[in-house]
């Protein structure tokens, strides 16, 4: 009886240790589904130090590929576990990094890296510095700044942004170019521009191939200590060129559009009919000879008795559109990123047949292998035409008399209102610059 009844309450603690471990482990089982249940999802706003949103941030995942980009309100919701931690990134601004801590609504205030002193300054051969450590003068601009004025190239972009250093056109044709000096000239017969750098290669092509949408940053070397790391090319100081590469975070389009017009300020002051033919009647004295340029034509007499004044330069000049087109991609994960853009860009002259058009294609991808090789590959290919260099109607268009008429009596074109006069052959009405197949001079 006794062993009957010790093997009794040995099988019913048996089963009770059993219930037991069954409701432990079903337990254990129902706090690890909760605790690698799906992921949570978290909203939040990404602001400035002064309440301003941020618009465009990156919003990643550490370690992992997911990420958000906040929108114009700086608002954003990914989707995240309750435990993981959000790299928050913007252009401008310092990286931050905050940890979920099972919060759904974030907020997170960004420091400009402008108002810091360890902004990360580029100072040479992929060499970079931080601002207080640098001895030398230098001076920044960002794509913030760049984006403020639409501009064809970077030359006319940093117009009045950089002090010290001055920027003057060379041409007043679309396409011209720019001349750079950094504080004034150094040499009398030798050359005085700057050396270009870009991504770290010296760079000796026309600021008219660099699209401005593909730069992020421009750091200009101005004082002598520019030789110590470029040797006497860079006597004359650097500009230092950054362009734009991927980010970390889902694929995120964007599409840029510029558009405006350029006219004249005001015409050249030139005689009206009447102050010309007074002018004329002075010269012709003296004038030996029927076709001399002081002797009237007969139209010029049959235009001073009706009246005429005709105003050539009014047939010669138009407002020039101009237009630049920017689409690009970008993204990556932390061990990939990559950036794909492609540009155009079309600037007409105020003078017909005169223009400039530049298409931009740019591709550029970083991959780290392992913690401290890192490998990419940055390309930049521009193709671009200049229209009408060797049109110049200005001399023709100013030498005409405006005691001729535009057009003939039957309302045709009059091609040759210097008929009678000595220039006859070389001085054409402006309106004939509609053919270009007889004026057009294209450069590539």
């Amino acid at each position: 009886m006794k062993k009957t009844a010790i093997l009794k309450n040995s099988l019913l603690l048996n089963k009770r240790f059993l219930m037991v471990a069954t409701l432990s482990l079903f337990s254990m089982l129902l706090l690890s589904t909760n605790t690698f249940a799906q992921n949570i999802t978290v909203r939040g706003k990404v602001l400035k130090e002064d309440g301003q949103p941020v618009s465009r941030a990156s919003i990643a995942v550490k370690g992992s590929g997911s990420g958000v980009a906040s929108n114009d309100l700086g608002e954003f919701q990914i989707s995240a576990a309750s435990n993981a931690t959000l790299v928050i990134s913007a252009l401008d601004f310092a990286t931050q990094e905050v940890k979920v801590n099972n919060q759904t609504d974030i907020t997170v205030r960004l420091v400009s890296t402008e108002k810091t002193l360890g902004e990360v300054i580029v100072t040479g051969y992929g060499i970079t510095q931080r601002r207080k450590d640098i001895t030398g003068s230098v001076v920044s601009v960002n794509e913030k700044t760049l984006d403020e004025v639409p501009a064809i190239n970077i030359a006319m972009a940093l117009q009045g942004r950089a002090a010290g250093v001055d920027i003057a056109r060379t041409g007043v044709r679309p396409g011209s170019g720019a001349q750079i000096r950094i504080r004034g000239n150094r040499s009398l017969t030798g050359s005085n521009d700057p050396l270009l750098v870009v991504d770290g290669f010296p760079y000796f092509g026309s600021f008219n191939d660099l699209n401005v949408d593909d730069i992020a940053n421009v750091d200009i070397l101005k004082d002598a200590s520019a030789t110590a790391i470029y040797g006497s090319q860079g006597s004359n100081g650097v500009i230092i060129i950054t362009t734009k590469k991927g980010r970390v975070g889902k694929p995120v389009v964007g599409y840029n559009v510029s558009m405006g017009w350029s006219e004249i300020m005001d015409e050249f002051p030139m005689f009206n009919g009447s102050e010309f033919y007074a002018f004329k009647s002075e010269a012709r004295y003296g004038a030996s000879s029927a076709t001399a340029p002081a002797q009237f034509t007969q139209a010029e007499l049959d235009g001073k008795a009706a009246g005429t004044n005709t105003d050539w330069q009014s047939t010669l000049y138009r407002k020039g559109f101009v237009q630049n087109h920017d689409l690009n991609l970008s993204g990556g994960t932390d061990q990939t990123q990559y950036g794909l853009g492609i540009s155009y860009l079309s600037q007409e002259g105020i003078i017909p047949l005169v223009d400039f058009s530049r298409v931009s294609l740019r591709a550029t991808i970083e991959q780290k292998i392992g913690k401290r090789v890192k490998i990419g590959l940055n390309t930049m290919n521009t193709l671009s035409y200049t229209n009408g260099d060797g049109v110049n109607p200005m001399f023709n268009t100013l030498s005409l008399s405006p005691l001729v008429n535009i057009y003939n009596a039957d309302g045709s074109v009059n091609i040759q209102p210097m008929v009678g006069h000595q220039d006859v052959g070389v001085r054409l009405n402006p309106l004939t610059l509609t053919n270009e197949d007889a004026v057009l001079d294209r450069r590539r």
